[in-house]
């Protein structure tokens, strides 16, 4: 998760898991970076609609982050 959070420059840090990507104020550009992370570690291809759909609850599973 530090990598998205490096890549996006916005902290995931107590933003709920059914908050969108594209409503934390991350950049079309950013997101494209978080699609193309995910799809380089997972082998998961993204779309630009599930790219925009994306919640912090889907990445998180997406990335195997543990919930704390």
């Amino acid at each position: 998760m530090q990598a998205i959070e490096d890549l996006t420059e916005v902290s995931f840090r107590d933003v709920p898991d059914d908050t969108k990507l594209s409503e934390m104020g991350i950049d079309s550009m950013k997101l494209t970076w978080v699609g193309s992370y995910i799809e380089k570690t997972t082998g998961k291809p993204m779309f630009k609609d599930e790219v925009i759909e994306l919640t912090v609850g889907k990445l998180k599973t997406l990335l195997n982050v543990k919930q704390q």
